[in-house]
């Protein structure tokens, strides 16, 4: 049972964001490193300039990380699941409405979406950009949304027949 329906909860690219700002940090250390040799008493083989590419790659992937750590991945809303992914996520996104899914699936790292019985039709969703903690509590959410909608269809069920009884 899914304790607010009418809320969405998001999911963001936490797991990629840590990994390009640990890139970020690494390469802007790295730049840091390169252009301090100059002015060093040791003679460094690698020109000075080399520090700026370095530090724009740094620079780079650190607003690469801050944009994975603020924008989601996935959504899910009262209406369905929302699919962002990272190019062009405002072109590129899908959304999939809660009558529209069938049954989920969870591996590992990947939720499948199946869109009827016989699993033909459906979508493949990596979850390797979220965080193990947040991957639990999508396949808790999921599984708490797929459960609401049963007994909705069990309870849809059951009124016509209670109504010819009476």
């Amino acid at each position: 049972m899914v304790a607010s329906p009418e809320k969405e909860l998001r999911f963001t690219r936490s797991a990629q964001g840590q990994r390009f700002f640990l890139l970020s940090s690494l390469l802007i250390a790295l730049a840091g490193c390169l252009g301090l040799a100059k002015w060093s008493l040791l003679a460094s083989p690698i020109p000075f300039w080399v520090a700026f590419p370095l530090l724009g790659l740094g620079i780079g992937f650190g607003a690469l990380a801050y944009y994975c750590l603020r924008h989601a991945v996935i959504i899910l809303s009262p209406v369905g699941v929302e699919f962002f992914p990272l190019i062009r996520p405002t072109r590129n996104f899908r959304v999939w409405a809660w009558t529209e899914i069938d049954h989920i699936e969870f591996d590992k790292l990947d939720l499948t979406l199946h869109f009827n019985k016989d699993e033909t039709a459906g979508a493949v969703l990596s979850l390797t950009p979220l965080n193990p903690t947040r991957r639990n509590l999508l396949k808790i959410a999921m599984e708490g949304r797929m459960k609401d909608k049963e007994e909705q269809l069990a309870a849809q069920e059951i009124d016509p027949e209670e109504s010819e009884n009476q």
